[in-house]
């Protein structure tokens, strides 16, 4: 095990979570993620961010019974719904009872709806939610892909507040979530996960945040890339987890 020791930031729950997840989706869904995941667990990364949607958790519940890591040396994101599926039929349980066979594990550290437009009633899911977490089966739940209102229906009804909203955070997408977004989320102390922080130079390079990232790099001078940059600036922004 790399000597890489991941800071933690406290969720509203009272759990800890580390900065820093790798996620296996994107280019890793539905794909044999084992070998990835072995080396993101080997070189430290030990908070692995799963779903339902990406057919790749039995692959990767091998990597980490591999890995010889006892169960609270790791962390495990996971979310459930399906794409395909009608909103209306959301059954978190179903989705996370999957994911724990396919993960082999006997609870996950933290549980998201992957997104509120996979729902047909987000309130009636949320209580599905609050169960699963009584129950031991998830030590935290949240959202992911939430937009402001979607998550007012929840804080509106919820026992339970959101411990974590994951969604699609770089220097282009910030503006969405300023005006409204992150201050509902500041408010009830619920964490935001940014995932594709390194959009701005993977999709759509040579745009106007370029020249700003490679200024800061040269800057702080030492030796950082332009990727290590933005997944800081992610970090620093949010105060909470990056996903990469």
């Amino acid at each position: 095990m790399s000597p890489f020791v991941q800071r933690t930031v406290r969720l509203n729950d009272g759990n800890e979570i580390p900065v820093i997840a790798f996620g296996t989706g994107t280019s890793q869904a539905w794909t044999d993620t084992s070998p990835v995941v072995s080396s993101a667990l080997s070189n430290g990364l030990i908070h692995i961010d799963s779903a339902y949607h990406y057919k790749n958790a039995k692959f990767t519940g091998d990597a980490i019974r591999n890995s010889g890591l006892h169960r609270d040396e790791f962390y495990v994101t996971t979310k459930g719904a399906a794409f395909e599926a009608e909103p209306d039929d959301f059954d978190a349980r179903f989705y996370l009872t999957e994911n724990l066979k396919d993960l082999g594990l006997e609870y996950v550290d933290l549980f998201l709806i992957h997104a509120d437009i996979l729902v047909g009633d987000v309130q009636k899911a949320w209580k599905q939610m609050e169960e699963l977490k009584k129950e031991g089966l998830t030590r935290s739940i949240g959202v992911s892909n939430f937009s402001t209102k979607s998550l007012q229906a929840i804080l509106d009804i919820c026992e339970i507040p959101p411990a974590l909203n994951q969604i699609e955070f770089h220097p282009y997408s910030l503006p969405t979530y300023l005006p409204t977004l992150l201050p509902l989320q500041a408010k009830h102390k619920i964490v935001t996960a940014a995932y594709a922080p390194l959009m701005s130079i993977v999709r759509h390079p040579n745009g106007p945040v370029d020249q700003v990232v490679l200024a800061i790099a040269s800057a702080r001078g030492r030796g950082e890339t332009p990727g290590q940059v933005l997944l800081l600036w992610a970090q620093q922004i949010t105060g909470g987890v990056v996903v990469t």
